[in-house]
């Protein structure tokens, strides 16, 4: 374009135009007032997490898994329990 050559802008790409700049501004407008939607602010006190507590109930759940092994080791050891390997086909492993 040079000098005073013009744009001519039909009356369905005005429409489009405005619809865009109209939701737009709507969505600044909820991101203004309500902030950000998918990072909600995490305030100090807030926080549900308590460390001391996660840490305990991980040592208990390793307490409660050693128990079961150590049963399990028992049961093998005293020949109540038997493994028995199979194929992925189902066949016996052993030949």
């Amino acid at each position: 374009m040079h000098g005073n050559e013009k744009v001519h802008v039909d009356n369905y790409t005005r429409f489009c135009l405005t619809a865009i700049a109209g939701l737009l501004t709507v969505l600044i407008l909820m991101l203004w007032v309500d902030g950000t939607p998918c990072a909600p602010s995490a305030r100090a006190g807030e926080l549900p997490y308590d460390s001391a507590a996660s840490r305990q109930e991980i040592v208990d759940a390793a307490k409660e898994t050693n128990h079961k092994l150590g049963d399990l080791i028992d049961l093998l050891k005293s020949g109540q329990a038997k493994i028995q390997m199979v194929d992925a086909d189902g066949k016996n492993g052993h030949k």
